[in-house]
């Protein structure tokens, strides 16, 4: 129990390090110590990483609890920097394993499951654990010695070639780091959703097995847009030609802070104001949609809202997905009529999901309605639970095995070329979504000792 709330702390910590951004700036160290926890250095101006001094678990429990974690240093992993064990911030395997790899994801509960693992695998078994960032140099460890909280970088893979690399290869530290032939390579998925992948991406691996996690992805839109207008929760007050306008006036266009200051603003943000309190300081901030304290977010109409000027192309704005991930709702979208399109940075309209993130906080902060993708399990749509903007569930056509079997082959949107077959399918296929199961994928991983380890 203790074991697990140490955990709980040390992903909570990341999780205070996420809102603020990639990196806390300080002054000086007891503003990490009050921002983070105590552990993390102002170094250069930015807060280090409080667990990369030794660990997790080593900083957390109690004297009287596992005293021997307290009195040794976590494992090093091949990601670590070349000075982490000459200054003493972590030790090589006692046992000289070899280095596992965890397959980082693009979505924060797969990450949480990763980090649990390294937490435990390096503190606890003593074997060296590093995470996939699926391109060279990408760095997604919980160690991270500069608190960098990002997500996996590479193009959807349906053929699970990470895991066949990491059986072929042994020692995922030895691929190559050139980026014109490098192969992520993962001797442990910690998430994975079937629908996205054909079954027979796991022939010859050694372990596939459920998580223990139903999950559903379908379309949301925040409880206080609910409380104004109930029919928005079905897929019968969404399409038609009778719904086309109350749809373009309701989901406005999310605005980056730039373009905000840039073509909203009086001062062009230069003095503050109910939206921006000042100009973003950086391309990064420029970027954003939301920024605590700072920028609280701004929905505008374009010419695709304007119903007057296009009385049968104007559409209100969907807040797609990853491409990489599993949605059918440009098929919903598009065979029963409703009129909403998404245009996000990514292929085919999709949005990032640390801009997800960002357009749901500023939704939240100016109770704008929108209509977004999500997922049950991810921890956008938990932290929002019993609050006005939890989301509701927007339902359609109850699904049924005919349907699922006419989205098949259906899922790959991340091509900027793909057919319209590829993006709608057919309009047997528009119905709802059904839970699944979601699952782990692994392969057997053997140590220098000889000694084979499952995981899971």
């Amino acid at each position: 129990m203790v074991t697990t709330f140490a955990l709980f702390v040390c992903l909570s910590s990341w999780l205070v390090q996420a809102v603020h951004g990639s990196t806390v700036a300080c002054v000086q160290t007891s503003d990490c110590e009050t921002i983070l926890r105590q552990g993390s250095q102002c170094v250069d101006g930015f807060c280090t990483n409080p667990f990369y001094h030794g660990g997790c678990l080593k900083s957390l429990l109690p004297d009287d609890v596992r005293d021997n974690l307290k009195k040794r240093l976590r494992v090093c992993n091949s990601q670590d920097p070349p000075e982490a064990e000459q200054l003493g911030y972590c030790r090589p395997s006692p046992m000289k394993y070899a280095e596992i790899r965890i397959g980082g994801r693009n979505w924060e509960s797969a990450m949480f499951g990763a980090w649990i693992m390294q937490i435990l695998l390096s503190e606890i078994l003593d074997v060296p654990t590093s995470i996939e960032g699926g391109v060279p140099g990408l760095d997604l460890n919980f160690y991270h010695p500069n608190n960098a909280f990002e997500f996996w970088k590479a193009e959807f893979d349906p053929a699970l070639t990470e895991l066949t690399s990491a059986t072929r290869v042994k020692d995922c530290s030895t691929v190559t780091s050139d980026p014109d032939h490098y192969e992520p390579c993962s001797h442990i998925l910690p998430e994975v959703w079937w629908a996205t992948y054909d079954e027979s991406a796991f022939e010859g691996l050694e372990k596939i097995g459920d998580l223990g996690v139903m999950a559903e992805g379908a379309m949301f839109i925040p409880l206080f847009a609910v409380e104004d207008d109930a029919t928005l929760t079905s897929f019968v007050g969404l399409r038609g030609e009778a719904n086309r306008r109350k749809l373009a006036e309701t989901f406005k266009r999310p605005t980056r802070w730039k373009q905000y200051c840039d073509e909203f603003s009086p001062t062009a943000c230069q003095e503050p104001d109910s939206v921006a309190q000042r100009a973003p300081l950086d391309e990064t901030e420029e970027n954003v949609f939301f920024q605590e304290g700072a920028f609280t977010g701004f929905f505008r109409a374009t010419p695709d809202h304007d119903c007057d000027k296009f009385p049968r192309n104007c559409t209100g704005d969907l807040i797609q997905s990853p491409c990489e991930w599993y949605s059918v709702a440009k098929q919903q979208c598009h065979h029963l009529g409703i009129a909403l399109e998404s245009h996000g940075p990514q292929a085919n309209g999709h949005y990032g999901y640390e801009e997800q993130v960002q357009i749901t906080m500023a939704a939240n902060a100016t109770k704008s309605p929108i209509m977004i993708i999500l997922f049950d399990s991810d921890p956008i749509y938990e932290s929002y639970m019993k609050t006005d903007t939890q989301f509701t569930r927007v339902t359609f056509p109850p699904p049924t095995q005919e349907c699922v079997d006419a989205r098949k082959g259906q899922y790959y949107y991340c091509a900027e070329d793909a057919s319209p077959e590829l993006l709608f399918g057919t309009p047997e296929g528009a119905c709802d979504t059904f839970p699944e199961a979601l699952q782990k994928g692994t392969t057997f991983f053997r140590l220098c000792h000889g000694l084979t380890i499952l995981l899971f």
